[in-house]
């Protein structure tokens, strides 16, 4: 019986040792798995402030956008305004123009009617010239209306300058 105790008792201390040696495992299972729980917690923590991060992120740039979008639109505008302003200046240009060139035409007109007239008035006198002095009203006559023809194509030439520099 003695050898029975004995070999009850080594019996009962390796069982001791693998209680504890199991005990030492479960304790490293044990924080093991809790350490797995933490770390997925923590994982869990860093997506939803990654997710949080970038859906802030995505307003702030849709914000961003947004505000990008405005300012074209009113950049837009104020180019819109400026070409209106722009087209209405040249419009009062060429109507001050248009109603200059009325003017010297009606003043061409009225010198031209009075040269009629004159002419007319000049015709019995003419008619004691001879033909070389005719001739030579004749030229001078051709001149006047060349030169009221190239002051007409100038002006009409100046207003397309301006129109192209404005």
């Amino acid at each position: 019986m003695f050898f029975k105790r004995k070999k009850l008792i080594e019996i009962d201390a390796k069982v001791d040792d693998l209680l504890r040696i199991t005990a030492g495992q479960s304790k490293m299972e044990q924080d093991h798995w809790n350490s797995l729980e933490q770390n997925q917690q923590t994982i869990k923590l860093l997506l939803e402030q990654t997710q949080e991060t970038l859906k802030e992120s995505l307003e702030q740039n849709g914000q961003g956008v947004t505000e990008a979008i405005r300012q074209c639109r009113e950049f837009m505008q104020e180019m819109e305004n400026s070409l209106q302003t722009h087209v209405d200046t040249n419009d009062a240009k060429r109507a001050h123009q248009i109603d200059a060139l009325s003017q010297q035409i009606k003043k061409l007109e009225n010198d031209t009617i009075s040269g009629i007239g004159a002419a007319a008035n000049r015709t019995e006198e003419l008619q004691k010239l001879d033909k070389k002095e005719i001739i030579a009203h004749v030229v001078q006559l051709e001149r006047c209306v060349s030169l009221i023809s190239d002051l007409v194509r100038m002006q009409l030439l100046n207003n397309v300058m301006d129109d192209y520099d404005g």
